[in-house]
């Protein structure tokens, strides 16, 4: 559950009616419902019952309200006890949302006796963020070719295609992946932000999905795969952690499939570090072998 989608939901609970919303906030009412389409199905509850004349809570929808206000309040609270310390000594860094799934616990919390933190932030927001000086270095999805930045390749995790043990792609040795062309695939909805590229580039080959299910997980993911439900791509961790009967794993040995992340910061130089020296230490520690 992100901020932003706590935001709107507080929001539109004092106007009960998102269009008026979307029009105070300046947002469009399409943007807003499919924040609060995302927050249900991530929190896998209706928040509001929709009618022509506004939308009324449900008990869930007045619980999240209750909790909700207390929430921003206990951030608000410890932004301002944090603010006591000195930030110039932190590295802050910022990582697509759902990303630390995938770095696991590999990324360092210190660098040269500074403390380094980490934000997760929507992949459209890593660019304002090292401009506005929020963050001093970004791990982003997205290869942006500019002069201006400080551009490292990162990460990459080379995924595999989970399937029922009854579809027909099993029998194809290399696997055959015209043959999901179609079919229903189902990703992980903190991860959908960066599977969405890795989806479009499939796309581009020809490999089109009919459905797309967004799971709260990639544990629940692989579970309706095994009911042959859909399709999924996962990566290498989440496969080291799952394993379902009824469910074949394939990897096509295919260098597109794969999620790459990239370290970008404003400049060689963060807080006084060489910024080199930065990014060597968190490329050795995340690509360590196990």
């Amino acid at each position: 559950m992100t901020l932003k989608w706590l935001y709107y939901f507080l929001e539109i609970c004092k106007d009960m009616n998102m269009s008026k919303t979307a029009s105070r906030l300046f947002i469009s009412q399409q943007g807003l419902s499919k924040a609060i389409n995302s927050l249900e199905n991530e929190l896998q509850c209706t928040l509001f019952i929709r009618s022509h004349s506004g939308v009324t809570l449900t008990d869930a929808g007045t619980y999240l309200l209750q909790q909700g206000h207390q929430i921003l309040d206990l951030i608000d609270t410890t932004q301002n006890h944090l603010k006591q310390y000195s930030e110039s000594q932190d590295i802050q860094i910022s990582v697509p949302n759902g990303a630390s799934a995938i770095f696991t616990n590999r990324l360092p919390n210190q660098f040269a006796g500074r403390p380094i933190s980490y934000t997760e932030v929507d992949e459209d927001e890593w660019i304002s963020g090292l401009e506005k000086r929020s963050y001093d270095a970004a791990i982003v999805s997205d290869l942006v070719n500019s002069g201006k930045w400080y551009i490292r390749p990162f990460y990459k995790e080379y995924l595999a295609l989970i399937v029922s043990a009854q579809q027909p792609i099993t029998k194809s040795n290399p696997p055959d992946l015209t043959l999901l062309k179609g079919q229903t695939i189902i990703i992980s909805e903190r991860l959908f932000n960066t599977y969405d590229k890795f989806l479009k580039r499939m796309a581009k080959r020809g490999l089109t999905f009919s459905k797309v299910i967004r799971t709260f997980s990639p544990f629940t993911a692989m579970h309706q795969c095994a009911q042959d439900i859909g399709v999924c791509f996962l990566g290498e961790h989440a496969l080291s952690l799952l394993h379902f009967p009824n469910t074949k794993v394939l990897y096509p040995h295919d260098p597109e499939m794969s999620l790459e992340f990239f370290f970008v910061a404003r400049s060689n130089n963060i807080k006084g570090l060489v910024s080199d020296q930065l990014y060597q230490h968190l490329y050795d520690c995340v690509n360590k072998e196990e």
